[in-house]
């Protein structure tokens, strides 16, 4: 888990530098800075701080605005140790768990339940339908050795 965790970590800081608005305009990207919306389904107009706007068409439009974990309101969540994705990668675990239940359906909680699967939980992701166990099948063919 201590390798994983590395590796990981790693991972995180090499896009984290990647990622600052400096690093994106040293590649040639243009960074918009100011206040956004959308003024028909094809155009999204940035108005900047100096007064200044551009207008940016396109037919479709991915939103990454970046998330925060939602806590969900659920009785005695509060008294107990749990994560959010958050917590994972800014001070993961120093031993595998060996069951792990995954609340949420979204992206990154099933990217964290195949994840933790791969490395050897027993995974339950559950979300309003119900829990799901995670079939085994999920496993890549060169990582079953990490299933079990």
């Amino acid at each position: 888990m201590a390798r994983a965790a590395a590796h990981v970590a790693d991972a995180i800081e090499y896009v984290k530098g990647q990622e600052t608005t400096e690093a994106l305009e040293q590649a040639g990207a243009a960074v918009l800075r100011g206040k956004a919306q959308f003024v028909s389904p094809f155009a999204l107009e940035v108005a900047a701080t100096n007064g200044s706007k551009t207008r940016l068409l396109g037919r479709k439009f991915l939103l990454c605005p970046g998330s925060q974990p939602y806590v969900p309101n659920i009785r005695g969540l509060r008294s107990i140790k749990y994560w959010t994705y958050q917590d994972l990668l800014q001070d993961p675990p120093v031993e595998l768990p060996s069951t792990l239940v995954v609340l949420g359906g979204g992206a990154q909680a099933l990217e964290f339940a195949e994840a933790f699967q791969r490395l050897g939980s027993q995974v339950t992701a559950y979300w309003q339908k119900g829990p799901r166990h995670l079939p085994k099948e999920t496993c890549a063919h060169d990582k079953r050795d990490l299933c079990s």
